[in-house]
C-alpha cells in the first residue's frame, strides 16, 4: 500500500496551526502554560484527523471492518496524548533556547513547523496503522508483516536509507517505526504473513 495519500494536506494543516500558534508566543500574549495549552490545544484535533486517516485507510485496503467508535476514541486518545508531548517539548525547548540568548523569531519559523509537522505526522500515520494491524490480527487472524518504506529520493537521509525494504527485525534495531528522527518522511507498508 502506497504512503497515506493526504499526508501533505496533513502536513499543511499541522504547519498552518504550528505558525499561528508561535505568532503568539512570538509576540509574548500569554504566560507559558496557557501557551502549552493552547498549542496543544490548536494540534489535537489534527493529529485525530491524521490518525484516523491513516487507519482508515489501511483498513479499506485490507477489506477490514472496523468500529468506527472504537477507532474514533482511539484517535480521540493519541491525539490528545501526543499533542501535549508535542505541546510540552515546543515550549521547553522554546524557553531553553531563548534562555541561552537566541530570539523567539529565529527559534519560530516555518522550518521548524515544517520539521514538526513532518515528524508528526508520520507519527500519526504510523500510530494509526498499528491499531489496524492489531485488530485484523484479533478479529480475523490476519497478521500483517511490516516493511520500511523512505521516498527513495534525493533527500532520503543515511539513516533510514538502509532500512528501505527492511522487516521489522532490523528497523527495531534504529526506531520502533517511522518517524526514525525529525522531518522524518518514512513509512511502512504491509504484507500478510504466510
Amino acid at each position: 500500500m502506497p504512503e497515506l495519500s493526504s499526508r501533505s494536506q496533513h502536513e499543511k494543516a499541522i504547519i498552518g496551526a504550528l505558525l499561528l500558534q508561535f505568532e503568539d508566543i512570538r509576540a509574548r500574549r500569554q504566560p507559558w502554560p496557557t501557551v502549552e495549552a493552547n498549542l496543544a490545544g490548536a494540534l489535537r484535533p489534527l493529529l485525530v484527523d491524521v490518525f484516523g486517516d491513516a487507519a482508515e485507510n489501511l483498513a479499506a485496503s485490507r477489506n477490514a471492518e472496523i468500529d468506527q467508535k472504537r477507532l474514533d476514541d482511539r484517535a480521540g486518545t493519541y491525539g490528545e496524548k501526543q499533542a501535549a508531548v508535542i505541546a510540552k517539548l515546543i515550549v521547553d525547548n522554546t524557553v531553553e533556547t531563548v534562555a541561552g540568548g537566541e530570539s523567539t523569531d529565529n527559534v519560530l519559523g516555518i522550518s521548524r513547523a515544517e520539521q514538526i509537522a513532518a515528524s508528526e505526522t508520520t507519527r500519526a500515520i504510523t500510530a494509526g496503522e498499528a491499531v489496524i494491524v492489531a485488530i485484523l490480527l484479533a478479529t480475523m487472524d490476519i497478521e500483517l508483516v511490516p516493511i520500511w518504506h523512505t521516498e527513495a529520493d534525493g533527500r532520503v537521509c543515511p539513516i533510514c536509507k538502509p532500512l528501505h525494504g527492511k522487516g521489522e527485525a532490523v528497523y527495531r534495531r534504529v526506531a520502533p517505526g517511522p518517524p526514525a528522527h525529525p522531518n522524518c518522511r518514512c513509512w511502512l507498508d504491509y504484507e500478510v504473513k504466510a
